[in-house]
């Protein structure tokens, strides 16, 4: 679908005919407009017309978002027609997600959602605001390209102006976290829900599970199961699309479930005749206790090897939720049982564990790089690791983690598909 959107724009620039291109934008069923930006060819020739390479400023341009800018004596060029385009697609939706959301749960009258497209390698800060009659006004205020986090405030007050960076700061400590992906909006209410909201590891996985469904064909219809949907962003990404028709999700955390059932009645993800089964648990992961394997299975586990001691028992709660490679051991070693023949497993792993992960995949099946040869390198935001300085010293020792000049932790993450190996090999 990408690929084909990328045509279509790059036809319209050349043709200054946008009608194709406008209505392909409007009946993605797993939208990524602004996702078309990692076409490398796109990118040259809009740069070329708007007459700069910087992405970023083309989405907080004022031509692009404020359409009160616009009268018979503005001349707009093929490249701006393309660029708004993908802003009022993007508007358009978000609106009506803001509004599903506000419909479902309290919102501040005032916050911002935070964006993502392609592999999480573009993100833009969408600010909106609510009047007293319900009607939703948005702006993009930020755009970054390759975040390392879901919200870098830092490199996103570089160059701003004071306006906006009080509105960034805003969005930092808003009660109200909000992400949107591939057509889905999540919402976590940072202090009535114990749930930690979703993450750069978790934005990641959602984009490979969406351009997998999307390549799937039409008429194949899967059984999916999530470990650990904390806000439910990748439940919702499934229980969404029309080749998913039975979805399960088992959560630990009692806030996690109830975050992820909220969020699935936000993005209208519920039973009906295309979802005919939609389970979300609350219990431990026991693969004894599905009755039938699955066609797909995702999990963004805890993946830092190890516990720490603490004589405080929040901590060592706080720590089971981070640490230890129990869980996806134990998923790994029900694979036989867990997958159907053709069944994947989507995981994520880290340069944390990845050797301990890999190793303990059976040897009927085999793990794929799903970022290709590449991985991502983001920063170690685990507040304990930071707080237990052997542990932290141990990562460093064994070369799991980097710490920079400024005493930033790093890890690359680096997710795996794993399925069954082919016959002979």
């Amino acid at each position: 679908m990408k690929t084909e959107l990328a045509r279509l724009a790059l036809e319209a620039l050349a043709t200054s005919q946008f009608k194709p291109f406008g209505d392909k934008l409007a009946t993605q069923v797993l939208p990524d407009s602004f996702g078309i930006l990692g076409n490398a060819d796109l990118v040259e020739r809009i740069a070329q017309q708007i007459g700069h390479s910087d992405i970023t400023k083309w989405i907080t341009r004022p031509l692009t978002w404020n359409a009160e800018l616009y009268d018979p004596h503005v001349t707009l060029s093929a490249a701006d027609n393309v660029v708004h385009l993908l802003w009022q697609d993007l508007s358009a939706r978000l609106a009506r997600k803001l509004d599903a959301v506000a419909h479902r749960t309290s919102l501040t009258s005032r916050g911002a959602v935070l964006c993502f497209f392609g592999r999480a390698q573009f993100n833009i800060i969408v600010e909106y605001t609510r009047s007293g009659g319900g009607a939703i006004r948005l702006r993009p205020l930020a755009a970054l390209l390759d975040p390392n986090g879901v919200l870098e405030v830092t490199n996103l007050l570089d160059g701003a102006t004071a306006e906006v960076r009080n509105a960034i700061k805003n969005v930092a400590f808003s009660v109200d976290k909000l992400v949107y992906q591939r057509g889905c909006i999540i919402h976590v209410h940072r202090q009535r829900e114990d749930v930690f909201g979703p993450t750069i590891d978790t934005v990641i996985l959602g984009e490979l599970l969406a351009e997998l469904l999307d390549d799937l064909d039409f008429e194949r219809k899967l059984s999916a199961l999530e470990v650990g949907p904390g806000s439910g962003l990748l439940s919702t990404i499934l229980a969404t699309s029309e080749h998913v028709v039975d979805l399960t999700a088992v959560d630990l955390n009692g806030s996690a479930v109830a975050c992820t059932l909220k969020n699935l009645q936000i993005n209208d993800a519920t039973l009906d005749a295309r979802h005919q089964l939609v389970r979300v648990r609350a219990e431990r992961f026991d693969a004894k206790q599905f009755v039938a394997p699955f066609d797909l299975i995702v999990c963004n586990p805890p993946y830092i090897p190890g516990e720490p001691s603490s004589s405080s028992p929040s901590m060592k709660e706080y720590g089971r939720a981070v640490g230890g490679l129990d869980l996806c051991i134990e998923i790994l070693r029900s694979l036989p049982n867990l997958l159907t023949p053709d069944g994947v497993l989507l995981l994520m792993a880290s340069s944390l564990s990845d050797g301990e992960v890999v190793s303990c995949i059976p040897s009927e099946f085999e793990a794929v790089k799903a970022l290709g040869s590449g991985s991502r390198r983001v920063p170690l935001d685990v507040d304990i690791v930071w707080h237990n300085p052997a542990w932290r010293a141990q990562l460093l020792s064994e070369q799991r983690i980097e710490e920079d000049t400024s005493g930033v932790l790093w890890h690359y993450l680096r997710p795996l598909w794993i399925r069954r190996r082919e016959v002979g090999k």
